[in-house]
């Protein structure tokens, strides 16, 4: 669904299906905005978003979660990892839009 309304958007989208390989194929990639879902197999990410703000070319990189978990926890243990912003599930495509526009330049 993401990928739809992104596209339609006139955006760039490339969907990573396995958190494992996220790291390398975001490096590979240099995306300009990430959208990270909390709950993944294998990998959360929260874990993920730490180990990407260890790299440079992610260090100002707008990081957005995604998740159902919308707590103050949650928000906390967000910024606390390094997120730029917090969408809660499920995306209304005005809301990502919005989000896409604040954080790109």
């Amino acid at each position: 669904m993401m990928e739809q309304i992104i596209g339609m958007a006139g955006y760039r989208f490339v969907a990573v299906n396995d958190p494992t390989q996220a790291t390398s194929t975001l490096i590979e990639r240099q995306p300009d905005l990430i959208f990270l879902d909390v709950v993944m197999p294998k990998v959360s990410g929260y874990d993920l978003c730490a180990q990407l703000r260890k790299y440079p070319e992610f260090a100002e990189t707008p990081i957005i979660f995604l998740t159902s978990n919308s707590g103050i926890i949650d928000r906390l243990r967000a910024k606390m990892v390094g997120s730029s912003d917090f969408l809660k599930k499920t995306v209304d495509a005005d809301e990502l839009l919005q989000k896409i526009v604040e954080y790109l330049p």
